[in-house]
């Protein structure tokens, strides 16, 4: 996350132990270890939350309510009476196309 290798951490430490002296230096790192160990624990928590509801608004998706289907046919009509219907207009027209051709 960072990229601070082993001579870098040394050199921190060393530079640390110089300026805070022992005493001071175990209670800084203690403290600076505590704030870090909260950070990555929000962190956690927060990606967490984030796949929660990212799952949450798949499984919405999925179930959203679908609209009703059209209801099918009544059982009053019979299966081909559309068809029936349109074959006699086209009948109806085609009468009316040689009675005008006649004249």
């Amino acid at each position: 996350m960072f990229d601070i290798g082993f001579w870098e951490l040394l050199a921190v430490l060393t530079l640390g132990l110089l300026v805070l002296g022992p005493e001071r230096l175990s209670q800084v790192v203690r403290t600076a270890g505590r704030w870090f160990g909260r950070a990555r624990s929000m962190a956690r928590n927060m990606q967490y939350e984030l796949e929660r509801e990212v799952s949450l608004s798949e499984f919405d998706e999925k179930n959203t309510i679908v609209p009703p289907a059209k209801p099918a046919a009544s059982p009053a009509t019979k299966p081909g009476a559309d068809a029936q219907s349109v074959t006699q207009k086209a009948d109806d027209q085609a009468s009316v196309q040689q009675s005008t051709d006649e004249r």
